[in-house]
């Protein structure tokens, strides 16, 4: 049982709101797009609404409906149905018109606001007085009523009391931060109970409320734009948003409040390093939110899932098992919530309430509300989910009873029967039908009369339901979900990646080119996956083009390459100060700082015909603009650390040289001579011009803190991109780094300080541990035994062993080339020598380019990546082969 009750609040939101009106009249209150209003013109023009609706008869209990698109219109309305003492019941005019009349009549809306309505009473209103209302708010009388899904086959609307809104602003306003000078992104729909949390909460707190408009919710970019271009530094969302965002292109959001979805270590680990992140929980009947925990910094993508976290204060939290009684830490139990945010119950359902909101048998003539969900608490009294105890499921945060969707299906006149399930994640379902049926028309039939995320994304059409032998409906065997014929074969370039992309994200095996992504399962999330997906692979498409063009064929004639890069990537990711990486500090502490310079890595390359000093200077300026860890300073110190400039500095970045008679060698120690990392000079360019018509050399000397062997892969191509382009008349158009070092760099320093890292500590300092055995005879001879009389032994092998190695060997014992290699070195030494057991440490280097997390690509970044760890090798006596690779690799 998590318990952590306190005094509540007295003042209601519209108090507290107008209490910063008074304080703050001019302060910006809500925006969206181009609309903006400050709290004071908040506070007037919802006192006249308030006045107009009173007179139209809203008094205590009265509910109005609010049938308004996304923007300021829809908070004035709800701070005004406040004010008037009414409730609001929340009309996405996205949904389907017979569920919006259904929920019309079923909440008794007295008045239905719209753009209509407001458009032919605004003379009206305008002419009511401004002045505050003397209409007092019970805590206990209705604030809202938001409808969820129902096992009925019909949504049930929550009907939930002021006294739980003033609850989750007290709560939930240390935890979301959203105070005077905080912008708060406004994301959820207005019929999702998250946007009572945005609302109440930053509002109540003297914030700014930043609404994203209907296109900024389904394109990524434009929501990137917007959270920037507003200051947005706090947000509560659903973990599947920040699958398609870039951390880099929101780095104000200092505060990420996530639920209504399962978060996974995964996502959590590559959001957390920038960010504070929260992972919270709570149905609607616990008014939005009851319990709450802020994830450590250092999380890793191998850790556990991230826990519900504890109970909100004046929330109880009991896992109780089948008798009501608590169960103990790290038994599965049900949850049951208690306290001042439960909401009263279901509007005029009075069997269903009963049987949801049961009497508590730890507080005196208390309720607790039956969530239906599983979890266990752990020793330290963090909420873990376990799954469902009903068969109520979670999409995209939307709760959803499966049973409301089979109602739905089976009023279809060809369906006799049907059920759904959930499969990855995404609603399948399957229909019996006595005749020929079509699963397109009952998907069309479904998406006519459900909101988008409760219409299944695939229908299957079966004979027969499959049954267990007690006759009921045997889930376990249904067939995999029936997916359209791929159809016609991708031809372009563009529609390649657009079907492949469809697939992906889709789960499906294939995709065709004349495929509807949102007759497959497509929805707006998803959507933009497949717009985040195109922009990485160089193509410019947005969600509205997804949502009007719908197959791989129609939006691949209307996507744009992206060209310059400059649209696609956020220009400062890659500059600022970067922490050193393993090792760079390993250089640091093994070379003197004046020494520093002797460190670097240089190629010589062909330039072609007709270039000149200035031409040459433009292409490796446009190299080092693009790439932005080759315009590093190192700054030493206790915390030693890279600064990275945004522009390319005016210095001279290209010598020339007459080829004639030119000291190549000469040059090239001079260049290094020139290098100084404390002054931010890490590259130098050498220019060995043999004239217009012959073709020159280039020696390009770049130091090693900002350069590796795979470096050179992109450098290369790219200086003779920029060079082509010029000696052609044209801007050099690099392509997009998806990843800076920069960001790769602070990512790796957050995963070295994660408790999962520092765990594996001892077992890193086991393994050097100990002596190892000489490799010897012979006594080390401190006079003659240093490594300048080392000689290395070069051997050349045939192709075919080469071959085998690189490929056939390592598939057969599942294991990688440099397992091979050490388990033949293992062997090999085992047959050497007379001692029994020889055990010796291997440091084992890599390119380490290792993603770190979702989102990565490293596969354009430059830097200096390498990576060493050791590996101990244990080698005795004559060993089998697949014995001793398969040992190697554990070890």
């Amino acid at each position: 049982m998590s318990d952590s009750r306190r005094t509540s609040v007295t003042n209601t939101v519209p108090e507290l709101i107008r209490a910063h009106a008074l304080r703050s009249p001019n302060v910006v209150a809500v925006r969206c797009g181009a609309e903006v209003l400050s709290y004071g013109e908040l506070e007037a023009g919802s006192s006249r609404l308030a006045r107009y609706l009173r007179r139209r008869g809203v008094r205590s209990e009265s509910r109005v409906g609010l049938r308004l698109p996304r923007g300021v219109d829809m908070v004035v309305s709800m701070l005004a149905v406040w004010k008037a003492g009414g409730a609001y019941v929340p009309l996405d005019p996205e949904y389907p018109v017979e569920r919006l009349e259904f929920m019309t009549v079923d909440s008794g809306a007295s008045v239905v606001i719209d753009g209509e309505w407001l458009a032919d009473t605004g003379a009206a209103i305008a002419a009511e007085s401004d002045a505050p209302l003397e209409v007092e708010l019970d805590p206990d009388e209705l604030a809202y009523v938001i409808y969820t899904s129902g096992s009925t086959g019909r949504p049930k609307g929550v009907a939930v009391a002021h006294r739980g809104v003033v609850n989750l602003v007290e709560a939930m306003g240390p935890v979301l931060g959203a105070g005077p000078g905080e912008v708060t992104l406004q994301f959820a729909s207005f019929s999702f109970d998250a946007s009572v949390l945005d609302v109440a909460v930053t509002l109540a707190s003297g914030g700014t409320l930043a609404i994203a408009t209907g296109e900024e919710r389904t394109d990524p970019q434009a929501l990137s734009r917007m959270i920037r271009g507003s200051g947005v530094t706090v947000a509560s969302v659903v973990p599947s948003l920040l699958s398609v965002l870039d951390p880099q292109t929101v780095a104000g959001v200092r505060n990420w409040v996530l639920g209504a979805e399962r978060l996974t270590a995964d996502l959590a680990a590559k959001w957390c390093a920038q960010a504070g992140l929260w992972n919270t929980y709570g149905p609607t009947e616990s008014t939005v939110i009851a319990t709450a925990v802020e994830l450590p910094a250092g999380l890793t993508p191998d850790d556990q899932p991230p826990s519900m976290g504890r109970a909100l204060p004046n929330t109880q939290v009991f896992v109780l098992d089948d008798l009501l009684r608590p169960v103990l830490p790290g038994v599965v139990g049900e949850v049951y919530l208690a306290g001042p945010g439960l909401a009263r119950g279901y509007l005029g359902r009075r069997e269903r309430t009963a049987e949801r909101f049961v009497a508590c048998p730890y507080a005196e003539g208390g309720r607790m509300y039956r969530t239906g969900d599983l979890a266990k608490l752990s020793g330290a009294g963090l909420l873990h989910f376990q799954g469902r105890a009903d068969e109520q499921v979670k999409i995209r945060g939307f709760r959803i009873e499966l049973g409301e969707i089979e109602s739905v299906l089976t009023a279809h006149p060809a369906v006799a029967q049907a059920v759904v399930v959930v499969r990855e994640d995404r609603l399948a379902a399957y229909v019996v039908a006595p005749g020929e049926l079509a699963s397109a028309a009952v998907h069309e039939f479904a998406a006519a009369r459900l909101p988008e995320h409760m219409v299944p994304a695939t229908v299957t059409v079966l004979d027969a339901l499959p049954l267990t032998p007690n006759g009921k409906i045997d889930k376990a065997v249904l067939p995999t979900p029936t997916v359209r014929e791929p159809g016609r074969a991708p031809v372009t370039p563009a529609e390649l990646l657009l079907c492949d992309l469809f697939a992906e994200v889709l789960c499906v095996g294939e995709v065709g080119a004349d495929g509807d992504f949102f007759a497959l399962g497509g929805d707006s999330i998803l959507s933009m996956m497949v717009v985040s997906g195109a922009r990485r692979a160089g193509f410019a498409v947005t969600t509205r083009q997804v949502f009007e063009e719908r197959t791989a064929a129609r939006i691949a004639a209307v996507a744009l390459p992206l060209g310059d890069a400059s649209g696609a990537v956020d220009s400062a990711a890659g500059t600022g100060e970067m922490p050193l990486t393993p090792v760079m500090l390993e250089l640091l502490q093994r070379v003197r700082l004046e020494d520093l310079p002797e460190v670097f890595q240089s190629a010589l390359v062909a330039t072609p015909r007709g270039m000149d000093t200035a031409t040459m200077t433009a292409a490796v300026q446009a190299l080092v603009a693009r790439h932005d860890v080759l315009r590093a300073r190192l700054v030493p110190g206790a915390e030693a650390r890279l600064e990275v400039p945004e522009t390319v500095s005016g210095r001279v970045w290209v010598r020339r040289v007459d080829a004639a008679g030119a000291d190549v060698e000469g040059e090239a120690r001079a260049a290094v001579g020139r290098l100084d990392p404390l002054a931010g000079v890490m590259v130098q360019a050498v220019w060995f011009d043999a004239g217009a018509d012959t073709p020159g050399r280039l020696l390009l000397v770049v130091h090693h803190l900002v350069v590796d062997g795979v470096s050179w892969r992109v450098l290369l191509p790219d200086l003779a991109e920029a060079c082509a382009a010029l000696a052609a008349g044209r801007e050099p158009l690099l392509a997009p780094v998806a990843t800076s070092f920069r960001h790769w760099a602070r990512e790796l320093q957050a995963q070295a300080g994660s408790a999962g890292r520092l765990a594996e500590l001892e077992a890193w300092a086991g393994m050097q541990a100990g002596s190892d055995a000489l490799l010897t005879t012979l006594p080390l001879d401190p006079a003659a035994d240093l490594g300048t009389t080392v000689r290395r032994v070069s051997v050349r092998v045939p192709v075919s062993v080469t071959s085998a190695l690189l490929t056939g060997v390592p598939a057969a014992f599942g294991a990688k080339v440099d397992e091979v290699l050490l388990a033949g070195l293992a062997a090999a030494i085992g047959e050497w020598g007379d001692q029994s057991r020889i055990s010796f440490l291997v440091d084992v280097e890599s390119h380490g380019r290792e993603p770190l997390g979702d989102g990565v690509d490293l596969s354009r970044t430059v830097g200096w990546f390498t990576g060493v760890y050791p590996v101990r090798v244990d080698a005795g006596g004559s060993v089998a082969v697949g014995r001793s690779s398969s040992g190697s690799r554990s070890r």
